[in-house]
C-alpha cells in the first residue's frame, strides 16, 4: 500500500521505518527536508510539498500540535487542497479534540475522510512496531487502513465511527501517564529525604502493587536521572494537559489534578527544562523537598555566556543599544511579568473569597495604572515590592517564593547596569 507521512519527527521518523519494513511505499515530507534522509536511506521516497506527498491517496500526519496540523491540512495547497476525492487523512498526532471535529468536518465537505488514530508508546517503542494504536472514523476508511495501523503495533483499538472519540481516549491515557509521573516524582522524592533507598523502593512496588510498564519505565528514568535526549519533551506534556482541561472543561468536568500537573510542567520549563523529557518533573519535586538536583538543564550554560556578553563593556556607538535592549527586555519585561502574574492572582482571591477588602482593590487599581502609563521597570518593582508587603497574608507560599525571585532577577541586574556605568563611563 502507497502511504504518505508528513511531520518525520521522533514518533513519524519511527513510524515509517515500520511501514517499509511492512512492506508498504512511504512518501515522506518534512518542513525540513533533511530529516527525511533517514526514512530515504531506508527506501522510502522524499516529496518536495505536502502536494506531492497527497498523491499516495493515504495521508499519515504526526506534527506537534493544533497549530501545526491545521496549517498543514487547511492551507491552500495543504492536505485538503491536495489529496484526491476518496482520499484518506490519518491524523496520528495527539490533537484538541475540538480540532479533530473540525478536520473531519472540512474533509467530509469535499469528499474525503478523516481519521483519527493516535498512538500510546514512546519513540523506541514505534521504532520496534510495539505501538498501540486507537482508532476512530468511517468504517470504511478505518477497515482501509487496518493494514497500517497493524503494521505500527500489536494492539488496535477501533472506539467508534465518530474520529475525536479516538482524541479523547488519547488525552485521557496521556492525563494518566502524567498522573503516574507526579505520583512517581513525589513518592520518590519522599523516600529519598525520608532515607529510604528509593531503587528498593521501586523494585518491590513494581513487582507487586504496581507491576505495569508505565511505572517501570518511567521509574527506571526518574531514578537514574535521565531525562535527555527526551522521548516526549515536557512542553508537549504541557500541551497535551491543557488539551485535557479544555476538553474536559467543555463537558463541565472538573479535573483538579490535571490543573496540578500542569503548574508542575510550567515550573520545569520555567526552570529551564523545556528540552527535557517530561518525566523531569520528578526532578522538581526533588528540588522542591530540598534534595540536590540530579540533572541541570543542559543550556544554562549558553544563557550564562549570552548574559556575558550582554552585561560585557562594548567600545564606541554600540554601547548605547546595547545597555536600551538590556533595560527593555531585561527589566521592563520582567518587571510586566511580575506585575501581570500579582494582578491575577489577587483578581482570583478577590472572586473566590468574595472580598472587597479596600488594600485589595487598591492594590489591583494600582497594578492597572502601572499597566497603562508603560512605569520603568524600577518603579515597578519598587512599587509591587511595597504592595506585596501589604497583602502578605493573601498570597500562598510558592507565589511569595516567586515575587522574591523576579524582584532578585530586576534588582540584580540593575545594580550590575549601575555599576558598569561607574565602572567604564568612557564606553557609555
Amino acid at each position: 500500500m502507497e502511504i504518505a507521512i508528513i511531520g518525520l519527527g521522533n514518533m513519524g521518523r519511527a513510524i515509517g521505518h515500520s511501514l517499509l519494513r511492512a512492506g508498504h511505499q512511504v512518501i515522506a515530507y518534512n518542513r525540513t527536508r533533511a530529516k527525511a534522509a533517514a526514512l530515504a536511506s531506508s527506501g522510502a521516497t522524499v516529496a518536495g510539498s505536502i502536494a506531492d506527498a497527497c498523491r499516495a491517496g493515504i495521508v499519515i500526519t504526526m506534527l506537534a500540535d493544533d497549530a501545526a496540523l491545521e496549517s498543514a491540512a487547511l492551507a491552500t495547497d495543504g492536505i485538503l487542497a491536495s489529496l484526491p476525492s476518496g482520499g484518506v487523512h490519518i491524523s496520528c498526532s495527539t490533537i484538541s479534540v475540538a480540532l479533530a471535529d473540525k478536520l473531519t468536518d472540512a474533509h467530509a465537505r469535499v469528499g474525503q475522510s478523516f481519521v483519527s488514530a493516535p498512538v500510546f508508546g514512546r519513540p523506541d517503542a514505534a521504532e520496534a512496531a510495539k505501538l498501540a494504536v486507537v482508532a476512530a472514523g468511517e468504517k470504511t476508511a478505518v477497515d482501509r487502513c487496518k493494514p497500517l495501523f497493524e503494521a505500527l503495533g500489536p494492539k488496535l483499538l477501533i472506539i467508534g465511527d465518530k474520529p475525536s472519540q479516538a482524541n479523547v481516549v488519547k488525552l485521557t491515557g496521556n492525563f494518566m501517564i502524567a498522573t503516574v509521573l507526579e505520583s512517581l516524582s513525589e513518592s520518590i522524592a519522599f523516600a529519598r529525604k525520608s532515607g529510604v533507598d528509593p531503587a528498593a523502593l521501586l523494585d518491590f512496588l513494581t513487582s507487586t502493587l504496581f507491576n505495569a510498564p508505565v511505572y517501570k519505565t518511567y521509574g527506571g528514568l526518574i531514578l537514574e536521572g535521565k531525562f535527555e535526549p527526551a522521548g516526549f519533551v515536557v512542553t508537549l506534556g504541557l500541551k497535551d494537559i491543557r488539551l485535557v482541561l479544555q476538553a474536559a472543561e467543555a463537558q463541565s468536568v472538573p479535573l483538579p489534578i490535571a490543573s496540578v500537573i500542569r503548574d508542575r510542567f510550567l515550573t520545569a520549563i520555567g526552570r529551564g527544562h523545556h528540552n527535557s523529557d517530561w518525566s523531569v518533573i520528578a526532578q522538581i519535586a526533588a528540588e522542591d523537598a530540598g534534595l540536590p538536583a540530579t540533572n541541570p538543564p543542559v543550556h544554562r550554560r549558553s544563557h550564562k555566556k549570552a548574559h556575558r556578553r550582554l552585561t560585557t563593556p562594548v567600545r564606541g556607538a554600540a554601547c548605547p543599544k546595547l545597555l536600551q535592549q538590556f533595560d527593555r527586555l531585561h527589566l521592563q519585561s520582567v518587571a510586566f511579568h511580575i506585575s501581570t502574574y500579582i494582578y491575577t492572582q489577587m483578581v482570583l482571591l478577590i472572586r473566590r473569597f468574595q472580598r472587597g477588602d479596600h488594600f485589595l482593590v487598591s492594590f489591583c487599581v494600582k497594578l492597572q495604572e502601572l499597566f497603562v502609563a508603560g512605569d520603568h521597570a524600577k518603579s515597578t518593582a519598587l512599587a509591587l515590592q511595597r504592595a506585596c508587603s501589604c497583602v502578605r497574608v493573601w498570597i500562598g507560599r510558592h507565589l511569595l517564593r516567586t515575587i522574591h525571585v523576579y524582584e532578585r532577577h530586576v534588582f540584580v541586574r540593575l545594580r550590575r547596569r549601575d555599576r558598569r556605568q561607574r565602572e567604564h563611563p568612557q564606553y557609555c
